[in-house]
């Protein structure tokens, strides 16, 4: 559940939370994607360029592309709480890269050439999950994560 947040744009935080019998709320999970500074500035540039591709023909748009660190910090609170924190690599572009741009203009369904890759860091037994802005069911074959 943790990684949800790996290709979201703007959600940074997902929290979990129970109503107890005595009708106080007691979170059992949250999750906090985190990015320093100078990798905020990295993803802004991608939202703002995003943004701008959204008056452009698809098959005008600039390719794009960043790659930056992302945290992703884990706390179950169930009878105990447990903190983890997962460190991911993370590539994400937008528009085509290929030079010959003879394919077919899509702008009237608003469709944007968007793709990205997520590698966790410092673990080597990482299944891959292919998602399409959320987890898709299954894993891949590869070990990383595609969007």
């Amino acid at each position: 559940a943790a990684n949800l947040l790996l290709f979201l744009n703007f959600l940074t935080s997902i929290r979990l939370s129970v109503i107890e019998d005595t009708g106080k709320r007691r979170e059992i999970f949250s999750v906090q994607a985190g990015v320093e500074d100078a990798e905020a500035v990295k993803r802004k540039e991608l939202f703002k360029k995003m943004r701008e591709s959204k008056l452009v023909k698809t098959n005008e748009i600039q390719f794009f592309d960043v790659t930056y660190k992302m945290s992703l910090t884990v706390s179950e609170n169930r009878s105990s709480v447990r903190n983890r924190t997962q460190n991911w690599l993370v590539h994400q572009c937008i528009g085509n890269g290929i030079e010959n741009r003879n394919y077919r203009d899509v702008s009237e369904l608003s469709l944007l050439p968007r793709a990205g890759v997520a590698a966790r860091l410092n673990e080597t037994n990482c299944r891959g999950v292919a998602y399409c802005f959320l987890p898709l069911p299954g894993f891949t074959s590869l070990p990383v994560y595609i969007n």
